[in-house]
């Protein structure tokens, strides 16, 4: 589910470089 909402976040850059801080703060 995660892979797929960042792969359709790619396409909307303000969505991928939320879901990436996102990524960022969990890792």
């Amino acid at each position: 589910m995660r892979k797929l909402a960042f792969d359709l976040g790619t396409k909307t850059c303000g969505f991928a470089i939320s879901d990436i801080l996102e990524i960022s703060a969990n890792a």
